[in-house]
Formats: structure tokens, sequence, C-alpha cells
């Protein structure tokens, strides 16, 4: 199974409104389960209005601008990578991934 674009899934809620092709057919055609089908074509009825995909994934949460400017004062004061301030920022209770610190001291040109 797949992700569905927002053109395919009003494709498909056209295609079951005409009633030109059975749900297996539409099924078939844009691969994926006739269950799938049928549930977006009964949010369509029930709503009114064509299902939006939402974006995939986790949201990425920010990091205080406290911590980046520890981050980079820690680089500025012992000039160690980013694995060695995980680990004192780890003792202080902030758990922030390495490849987070990178990213950071990238963004402040020190890397």
């Amino acid at each position: 199974m797949r992700r569905l674009s927002n053109e395919q899934i009003e494709w498909i809620i056209k295609a079951k409104v005409n009633g030109k092709f059975t749900n297996k057919e539409i099924a078939d055609v844009q691969g994926i389960s006739v269950s799938r089908v049928q549930q977006l074509y009964r949010e369509y009825k029930s709503t009114g209005v064509i299902h939006v995909q939402k974006k995939a994934g986790r949201h990425k949460r920010p990091v205080p601008e406290s911590v980046k400017n520890e981050i980079v004062e820690l680089h500025r004061k012992y000039r160690i990578n980013a694995s060695y301030i995980g680990r004192i920022l780890c003792a202080e209770e902030l758990h922030i991934r390495n490849e987070k610190i990178n990213q950071i001291l990238n963004e402040a040109g020190l890397s």
C-alpha cells in the first residue's frame, strides 16, 4: 500500500459519484484496498468535503534559544564535537541528538 495524493483521492471520489467503476476496479487502478476506497467515500458522504492528506511524519520540536546558545558556548569554550556536547547536556538532563547538535553548530558556522 502507498500514500495517495490529493488528486488521486479526488479521482476516487469522482469515480464513485459517477458510478462507472466498482470499488474493486477503483482500488486496483489506484493500488489500494477496497476498504480504503469505501472509507474515503464514506467520509465524503458524511462531511461533503473531499479528504485532504496531512503531511506525514512527526512534528519537529524546536530547540530553545537558550539551549542553542549553550551548545555554541560549549563548542567555543572546549572545542569539542557534537558527541561530547551531547554527553555534557545529558548530564544536565537535556537530551538532544548528535545530528541536531551538528545542525545547530552548522547554523552558527562552527562546524
